[in-house]
């Protein structure tokens, strides 16, 4: 009796340990439905169709190095030190299995932006009339939503 009680506690015990094993070894999804994400801009490039594109600095373009989406809420909202925080609504959302397409209007512009729910990495455009502002970078889940 008291043998069959052990091997039943090993059994459970091992199995236990197998699963915590395969969770402990399973990827983390990126980020939860509706969570927020904040993204570093590390590359900005202005294109037009006079000249090839260049890569620019995000002060002479006036956009922020840091950015909040905002799914639930349906805005991003820019961050930098020495901004106050501009705020811009998505127009539209669109979440397939591998990324969140995010898009809007606003100032005579057109922006969108592609983020992969995998890795993170990050794709956008600014559009005017005259101009094309392409920008990369990577998102993680916001810690303060």
């Amino acid at each position: 009796m008291r043998q069959t009680m052990m091997r039943g506690l090993f059994y459970g015990l091992s199995v236990a340990a197998v699963m915590m094993i395969g969770v402990a070894l399973t990827p983390p999804a990126f980020a939860a439905d509706e969570e927020p994400l904040i993204c570093s801009i590390i590359e900005a490039r202005e294109c037009t169709p006079d000249s090839p594109c260049r890569k620019v600095k995000l002060t002479d373009i006036f956009l922020a190095p840091l950015v909040v989406l905002d799914f639930a809420k349906k805005i991003i909202v820019s961050a930098a030190m020495d901004d106050r925080g501009r705020t811009e609504k998505i127009t539209g959302h669109v979440k397939t299995p591998d990324e969140h397409i995010i898009y809007g209007h606003s100032d005579h512009k057109a922006w969108n932006a592609v983020v992969s729910r995998k890795s993170g990495s990050m794709t956008a455009n600014v559009n005017s009339g005259d101009t094309n502002h392409v920008l990369f970078g990577n998102c993680a889940p916001h810690a303060y939503p």
